[in-house]
This record gives structure tokens, C-alpha cells and sequence, in this order.
């Protein structure tokens, strides 16, 4: 099973998005809680769910959050909380109904969308799922006798050998286990777990990525996670990853991103996000120590603005620029150029190779 990082699904996100119209939306507000919408909240569980599944190898939590619902009370979207260091707050999963039946979704965020193909039985239920772009992401959705989501299956095999599995496992409307399993003719092993603990104040997960074709075995663990995800809070949300570590996101009252900070065991990482109608100006990375001392920082300027000619370039100029321990500045692109500063004078400018 391939690990699906943060960058390669946003890549995903904006292929789609180039060529995808936006689905038409009718008045909508966000309510907490849960709307009574059984045959919206089922479809948006077995998405959630799979989506889930697919990020088992990297064991990332997203959060459910509030429901969108229609001026009619009719629900149209879920909200999930991306896990700190995605661009955006939420991950959305809207529906796309016709009249009172759902066709299909589309899944949003990271500045794209991606389609969601949904088939059904007759009952109706969802049998199964797919999300276009997103790597083998084609599958059965396989039920237990009470109805509940057992897991699912991939309709392709992979490289015309392997197939892949995923089993769920409940405690009440709680995911508590993911196992993910690959099979290559009658031999079957698990490849990647995830558990899930639930707190007042957390889900705590813990994540196992076996070799292939091995046995789920300690000496066979190939990589580990461990995560506890805070609660959301209104304009934060945190995850520790371990003792002394965390990585926190902070937003506006529009959800936009104006803070992110990892604090490591070498140093605390601080990146300031500021907005100028509503688009991405800046980011100001900053790196410290666990003392606080300064050690660097980054500026990346996104567009060019009217200032004050004595205002530096960093403040208005579209471009990069680095910061050397003492605030110094020893690097700058620009206009398709740079140049750096060597032993304190500064090197001719040079043309940026793409």
C-alpha cells in the first residue's frame, strides 16, 4: 500500500480542479449537531469512513465536524478537520442531490475538488465508493448483519496481482480499528493498523506499517505513528505526536490560516500567514530554539503591492527571502533573479533555473 502524503493529495485536488466546475449550491448554513437526515448523514458516514481507510498507511485523523444544511433543513456537505499543516481548515465532502436522491459528491479542499462516483443496491445503500484521482480508490463497501460498515474492498488489483482490504471495526458510532490488508492469490496479510482511543478530550491513534508479505509482527513494523488530536477547538486545533512535541493550526473567523507552529525536540517552527483581499499575501517563517533564541527565518511574498518606496522589498515585492541567526538578510529571488550575501557582501544577480 502506497503512502498517500499531504502534497500528493492537494497535486490531486488541483488536477481536478483545472477542469471541474463547482457544484451548484443552493442557500446553505453550517449547524452543529447532528440534522435529521438519516439518508444524507448514511452516504456522508460511508465516504468519511473510506476516506478514512485510504489514509491508514499514514494514519492521519480528520476530525467530523459540523453539517451543512439547505434552507429546506436538507443536509449538503460535512465538514472534516484537515490535521495541522494542511493549507485549509476543513476538509468537505458535499452532496450532489436530484430532488430527493443523491448522485454522487464531490470532495473539497486544498484548493480543489475531486468527484465522487457513488452505486447502490436496492435497499437503497451505498455499495460502493469511488474518488477520481485519488490511487486506487475504487471500491465495494461490505456491511455486517446489523448494517454497520465492515470495511471495503478494491475493485482493481494492483498490477494485476494484489488486492487491497480494509476491515472497520466499532464501538457504538465510533471507529476504534482500521486494518488494512493486501491478498496476492489465496495468501493474505496485513500491511497497516490504526487504533483509535477516545477521550473527553481527544482521539488518541496509533499507527503500524508492515513489510509486505510479512507477518504483523514487531520485527516486521517498517514504520510507526502516534498521534492525539485535541479536541477542535473555535480558531485552533492541535495534535501531539509525542511528549513535549505539537504542531497547532490557528485561524480567522474565516477559517483562513494565520498561524502554524511545530514545537520539536530541536526547536520551535513558527509560520505567520497574512491575507490582502482575501488572498494569500505572506508567510513568515520563523525558527527558534526551545529557549526561544533566534535562529532563522523565511519570508515568502506572494504578490507585489503598493508601498512606500522606503518600505523593503520583503513587504511588498513578490519573492523570497531568508534571514540569516543575528535578523540579517542573506538571500533573495526575485523578478526571476537572486543573489546571496557571502562573507557579508552581496553575490551579482542570477538568473533562477526552473
Amino acid at each position: 500500500m502506497k503512502k498517500m502524503s499531504c502534497w500528493l493529495t492537494a497535486i490531486c485536488l488541483m488536477l481536478y480542479a483545472a477542469h471541474a466546475g463547482t457544484p451548484k449550491r443552493s442557500a446553505a448554513m453550517v449547524v452543529a449537531g447532528a440534522p435529521t437526515d438519516p439518508k444524507a448523514k448514511a452516504v456522508l458516514k460511508v465516504i468519511g469512513v473510506a476516506y478514512s481507510c485510504w489514509n491508514t498507511s499514514n494514519g492521519m485523523y480528520f476530525a467530523p465536524g459540523d453539517f451543512v444544511v439547505d434552507s429546506t433543513g436538507k443536509i449538503t456537505a460535512q465538514r472534516f478537520c484537515n490535521p495541522p499543516g494542511y493549507s485549509d481548515r476543513y476538509l468537505t465532502i458535499q452532496l450532489r442531490w436530484k430532488g430527493d436522491l443523491i448522485t454522487g459528491a464531490v470532495l473539497t479542499g486544498q484548493g480543489g475538488q475531486l468527484p465522487i462516483t457513488l452505486t447502490w443496491d436496492k435497499s437503497p445503500r451505498v455499495t460502493g465508493v469511488k474518488i477520481g484521482y485519488l490511487m486506487n480508490f475504487d471500491w465495494n463497501v461490505n456491511y455486517d448483519d446489523t448494517g454497520a460498515i465492515a470495511g471495503f474492498a478494491a475493485r482493481q488489483l494492483v498490477n494485476n496481482e494484489k488486492q487491497f482490504v480494509w476491515t472497520v471495526d466499532w464501538t457504538g458510532d465510533r471507529v476504534v480499528k482500521q486494518t488494512a490488508y493486501e491478498n496476492k492469490g489465496k495468501k493474505t496479510w496485513i500491511r497497516a493498523v490504526v487504533d483509535r482511543i477516545y477521550t473527553d478530550t481527544s482521539v488518541i491513534t496509533d499507527q503500524y506499517v508492515y513489510g509486505t508479505d510479512k507477518s504483523n509482527t514487531p520485527k516486521n513494523i517498517v514504520s510507526r505513528g502516534h498521534g492525539e488530536y485535541m479536541k477542535p477547538a473555535a480558531h485552533s486545533y492541535t495534535v501531539i505526536p509525542a511528549p513535549g512535541q505539537n504542531q497547532t493550526s490557528i485561524f480567522n473567523d474565516k477559517d483562513q490560516k494565520i498561524e502554524y507552529r511545530m514545537v520539536t525536540g530541536n526547536g520551535i517552527n513558527r509560520t505567520l500567514y497574512t491575507y490582502k483581499d482575501d488572498k494569500l499575501f505572506r508567510e513568515i517563517n520563523t525558527t527558534t530554539n526551545l529557549q526561544g533564541d533566534f535562529a532563522s527565518r523565511e519570508i515568502h511574498v506572494y504578490f507585489t503591492i503598493d508601498a512606500p518606496a522606503s518600505a523593503p522589498d520583503w513587504e511588498k515585492t513578490i519573492g523570497l527571502y531568508h534571514f540569516d541567526k543575528t535578523g540579517d538578510l542573506t538571500y533573495e529571488a526575485r523578478d526571476g533573479k537572486y543573489r546571496r550575501k557571502v562573507n557579508g557582501v552581496w553575490t551579482d544577480w542570477a538568473f533562477l533555473a526552473y
